[in-house]
C-alpha cells in the first residue's frame, strides 16, 4: 500500500490546482496526475459518451498505475460516471462536485451562482444540489465554455492583465445580475481564480470545491500510517504528470508541471 499513488483525472489541466491542494495536505505522498487530452473537452459531450470515456480511460490509469485513491477531478465526469466508477472499481473515488451546499449557506444577500460547463450546467446532478442545498434561492447557471478553452490553452502563456480581460468579457451577463456568491463549478476555472476575483464586485463570494476534496481525500487515508506519512518524516515523495492523447502539446504540459512543481512523464500508454 506504502507505493501506491492517489491518481488524480482530468480531460486537461483544470484539476492540477485540486492536486496542489491535497498535495498541501499530504505532502509525504506520491501523486499521479492524468490529463486526458484525448477526450478534451468532456463538458461539451452527451451524457453517454462522457461515461464511456471516462470509464475506459479510468480502466487504462487503474492498469496503469494501480491507485490506492482517484480523485476525479472534473466536475462533468464526476456528475455523469462517478457512481458508475464506484461501482465497477474496488478503489475509493472522491468527486469534485459544483460547490453549492457551502455557496448557499455562507450567503446572505443577493443570487447565487454557478459557472460551469454545459454539460455540469444543465444537467440532473447540480439541479439535485440546488433541490436540496439552495431550495429558495434563485440560482442562475452561467455556461461559459469559452473559459474552458482558454484556461487549457492559454492560461500558460497569458499575462494577466490578458487573462482579466478574458475573463471579463465571458462573464459580461453574470455581471449585470445581483450575485452574493459566485460557484467555480469547472475545475478549469479554479485556474483563473484570480481574474474571477478582480473581475467580480466588491463583496462576492467565490466559492470551489478544493477544500471539500482535500478533506475528503484526508478522511478517507485517515488512520492508514503507510498511506498518510505518520511515522516517519514527513517528506514530498513528488508528483508526476501523465498525458493521454495530446500529440503536440508536450511543451505545454511541461509548463503546467512547471508551474505546478511535478515532474513531466510523458503519455501514458496501454499495457
Amino acid at each position: 500500500m506504502e507505493n501506491k499513488p492517489l491518481l488524480f483525472y482530468d480531460s486537461g489541466a483544470g484539476g492540477l490546482p485540486y492536486l496542489a491542494a491535497v498535495r498541501a495536505r499530504l505532502p509525504g505522498l506520491r501523486f499521479v496526475y492524468l490529463a486526458d487530452r484525448e477526450n478534451f473537452p468532456l463538458g461539451e459531450k452527451a451524457e453517454e459518451e462522457v461515461r464511456r470515456l471516462v470509464l475506459h480511460s479510468i480502466a487504462l490509469a487503474v492498469r496503469r498505475f494501480d491507485p490506492a485513491l482517484v480523485v476525479l477531478a472534473c466536475n462533468t465526469a464526476s456528475v455523469v460516471a462517478l457512481q458508475a466508477l464506484r461501482d465497477q472499481f474496488p478503489i475509493p473515488f472522491v468527486g469534485v462536485v459544483p460547490a453549492v451546499k457551502p455557496a448557499a449557506f455562507s450567503l446572505v444577500d443577493g443570487k447565487l451562482a454557478v459557472v460551469a460547463t454545459r454539460q455540469t450546467a444543465s444537467g440532473p446532478y447540480l439541479e439535485r444540489l440546488i433541490r436540496e442545498f439552495a431550495d429558495g434561492r434563485e440560482v442562475i447557471r452561467v455556461p461559459v465554455a469559452g473559459l474552458v478553452e482558454f484556461a487549457e490553452y492559454d492560461y500558460i502563456s497569458a499575462d494577466a492583465e490578458q487573462r482579466r480581460t478574458v475573463v471579463c468579457r465571458e462573464l459580461e451577463p453574470l455581471l449585470a445580475e445581483e450575485v452574493g456568491a459566485v460557484v467555480l463549478g469547472c475545475t478549469h476555472f479554479v485556474l483563473l481564480e484570480e481574474e474571477f476575483r478582480s473581475a467580480l464586485p466588491e463583496g462576492v463570494k467565490l466559492i470551489d470545491s478544493r477544500e471539500g476534496v482535500a478533506n475528503r481525500v484526508v478522511s478517507l487515508l485517515n488512520g492508514d500510517d503507510t498511506r498518510t506519512g505518520r511515522g516517519r518524516a514527513s517528506r514530498s515523495r513528488g508528483a508526476e504528470l501523465y498525458l493521454k492523447g495530446g500529440a503536440g502539446e508536450q511543451e505545454r504540459y511541461r509548463a503546467f508541471a512547471r508551474h505546478f512543481g511535478l515532474r513531466f512523464c510523458g503519455a501514458v500508454e496501454a499495457r
